[in-house]
């Protein structure tokens, strides 16, 4: 492995309540990295992050595991943790450690037990988070009902970054706000097809960039006044806000994803590398 520096390096905590699916979320990862080449499973006791017996009997998280992959010229360290809250001290451990914070939630359920408990320590370790509406694949999944809750728990700092076009069983195409484009997903191995976003999304895309770029805007008085003077922000300037405004708190993003199909998890992975804080950002450190 190569050595990396440590802006380089992206320390990455997979949090939130049983059965939302952080484990496959991060074999999911390993195989985006190339560190696998094929996913485990719960049921076979595969995965990579749930090795111990205790765990591939119980078929669920008790440990939290780490685990490493190298993506886009970084290195990515991935925390799997348990989501029932009787192993809260393993959840604590890995977010002690932690550049930021990854909240996933099951999309039938929306804001759970796990989410509250898990986001009051988040925000006690004065933690970065962003939030991963997983399991969007399942036919009783509900992006609408999951994402008010969302908003009636964490409020107006809560922003969209990726909505789903056709959530559910047949789930496969999300709109991104931040690059403007549409994705369509082939199969189980996160294989991608960038599209435009058609016309009868347009408008709601357009809606949900402005709101987009209006957050980032809110959390550098630099981007605020070239806002006003502009009425838009460029792709690059909207990242450097919203680095700002994930960096304090101030902004919680919303991402797309199933990690059984794979899909939105590289996507997922590219914005931690290029918004996420690393190490070197920590204020320990600075």
């Amino acid at each position: 492995m190569k050595r990396y520096t440590t802006a380089q390096i992206r320390n990455v905590a997979l949090i939130g309540g049983t059965n939302t699916g952080k484990t496959l979320l991060a074999e999911a990862m390993l195989l985006e990295g190339k560190v696998i080449d094929r996913k485990g499973t719960i049921e076979a006791g595969t995965t990579v992050s749930d090795y111990n017996e205790i765990e591939q009997q119980n078929k669920k998280s008790v440990y939290s595991t780490v685990m490493y992959t190298e993506f886009m010229d970084h290195k990515l360290n991935i925390f799997d943790t348990p989501g029932s809250d009787d192993f809260i001290g393993a959840v604590i451990t890995s977010l002690s450690v932690a550049d930021i914070a990854v909240m996933v939630l099951n999309a039938q359920q929306g804001v759970d037990v796990g989410t509250e408990i898990f986001s009051r320590w988040v925000k006690r370790l004065d933690r970065p988070m962003l939030f991963a509406l997983n399991q969007l694949d399942h036919e009783k999944a509900n992006y609408d009902q999951t994402l008010e809750t969302l908003h009636q728990s964490f409020g107006n700092k809560v922003v969209t970054v990726q909505y789903p076009v056709n959530p559910g069983a047949n789930f496969d195409t999300f709109i991104d706000v931040l690059l403007m484009k549409m994705y369509r997903f082939k199969g189980t191995n996160g294989e991608r097809e960038e599209l435009e976003i058609p016309a009868d999304q347009l408008e709601k895309a357009k809606e949900l960039n402005a709101k987009l770029t209006e957050a980032a805007a809110e959390n550098d008085e630099g981007l605020m006044e070239l806002f006003f003077e502009k009425g838009m922000l460029t792709e690059d300037e909207i990242r450097a806000g919203l680095a700002k405004g994930i960096a304090t708190q101030g902004v919680y993003p919303v991402f797309c994803l199933s990690g059984l199909k794979n899909i939105g998890v590289k996507r997922l992975m590219e914005f931690i590398i290029k918004v996420g804080p690393s190490p070197a950002d920590s204020p320990m450190l600075n």
